[in-house]
């Protein structure tokens, strides 16, 4: 199947699209993009969670705030909280100059604490909007052990035992023989992802737009009088996979340089490899199955329409990562790392994050190959039929019929 006129096609379509200034472009862009897409949230995250919430506070029990304050001091967060006390001996007015105080913006929330917290175990805290998840869950957490404290004072039981009893356990995790922290390596398995999908995928819809274009255009009519159709399509497949290849290597190139110690500790040669075995394997599974798409669509109009929806079927596998993130080693992504569509970034996040056993790495492969020899195979029947069909949409019973007519 590789000719001299496979390779021919092959070194066309890999420097003419290297040579584009849409590849400097997405060389330089994305990258940019994806850091962006993953770093800038997490760091205006961060910051707001360490913005100061201004909360007007009327107290009719004398001694919740000024414990309240207390406790958040004794925490290291009393920069997270400034408390604006308003009179609250008729909870009416309290109520109503809060609420005045929180709709003119003056305040971000209004509490007001009573007697009734300590049979209801509730208290209303009024906001604008939504408020702070994070400054809530502070909250409610130092207002809690205000109210457990003076519950058990009252009970003239000794709450300093109690408080070293029920003292909260601090979990530190770490992984063995690994240096790199475990934060450092979620943001590189989300980027490690967003690189293999965005790859994959651009160098799949450069296929199938290059045989559609072509095919509208009637370009492809002289082609085929050159070389066959399995020829054009191998000769394709591997130019345009090799410009994916390259924007890794590139990629991964710049991150072992700008990257420093972490990039080391993250990128070894057992990565590196492995990513690039399931680019290689997700990029010929859906090339082939782009070049069905590419050879039977008949109008720019289809070709956009379908990559809307190609577009949007794409972004499953990276909503799929959310479960490896939280378990990489559960039963469910287990079993998922075998679906091939979700094979290659499920299994790079898994190989990041935490090492999965090599009999899951090897039956993954296989099961990738296999899936990639059966697409393969439909695909380079139904192109070469497809390829030279005008002027009607083939339903999937007529695809099926190519397939098994050849």
């Amino acid at each position: 199947m590789f000719t001299k006129k496979t390779f021919h096609i092959f070194l066309w379509e890999y420097t003419q699209k290297i040579k584009s200034k849409g590849f400097i472009f997405s060389i330089i862009f994305m990258p940019t993009f994806i850091i962006g897409f993953t770093l800038v949230p997490t760091y205006f995250a961060s910051r707001e969670n360490q913005k100061t919430a201004n909360i007007a506070v009327a107290d009719a029990t004398s001694f919740a705030l000024e414990s309240l304050k207390l406790k958040i001091a004794e925490s290291n967060q009393s920069h997270l909280f400034n408390f604006l006390e308003i009179p609250a001996d008729d909870a009416l007015r309290a109520d109503r100059d809060g609420k005045e105080l929180v709709n003119k913006g003056i305040v971000d929330g209004y509490l007001f604490l009573d007697d009734s917290i300590f049979a209801k175990k509730t208290v209303k805290y009024y906001v604008k909007g939504t408020g702070s998840f994070e400054s809530l869950r502070q909250l409610e957490n130092a207002l809690s052990d205000v109210i457990l404290v003076e519950q058990l004072r009252r009970m003239n039981v000794n709450v300093f035992d109690v408080r070293n009893v029920a003292r909260k356990i601090d979990v530190e995790v770490s992984q063995i023989n690994d240096e790199s922290k475990i934060m450092q390596k979620y943001i590189a398995a989300i980027i490690f992802v967003m690189m293999l999908f965005f790859s994959i995928f651009n160098s799949g819809s450069a296929f199938m737009r290059g045989v559609a274009e072509e095919k509208n255009n009637r370009v492809i009519e002289v082609l085929i009088s050159s070389v066959t159709p399995k020829e054009l399509m191998v000769g394709k497949i591997l130019g345009l996979g090799m410009v994916g290849l390259t924007q890794i290597v590139i990629w991964m190139l710049a991150g072992l340089v700008f990257g420093g110690p972490m990039a080391l500790s993250i990128l070894s040669p057992q990565v590196i490899s492995l990513f690039i075995v399931y680019f290689v394997l997700g990029y010929f599974m859906l090339a082939s199955i782009f070049s069905i798409i590419g050879a039977v669509v008949s109008s720019d109009q289809d070709i956009q329409h379908i990559q809307g929806v190609i577009s949007a079927i794409g972004v499953i596998p990276v909503a799929f990562a959310i479960l490896v993130l939280q378990d990489p080693d559960s039963l469910l992504v287990n079993i998922l790392s075998y679906f091939p569509p979700l094979t290659p970034t499920l299994m790079i996040l898994r190989i990041v994050i935490s090492e999965p056993p090599v009999y899951h790495i090897i039956g993954t492969i296989v099961t990738l190959i296999i899936f990639l020899i059966l697409t393969m195979r439909f695909s380079s029947r139904v192109f070469e039929v497809a390829l030279l069909m005008y002027g009607k949409r083939p339903t999937v019973k007529e695809i099926w019929r190519w397939y098994r007519s050849r």
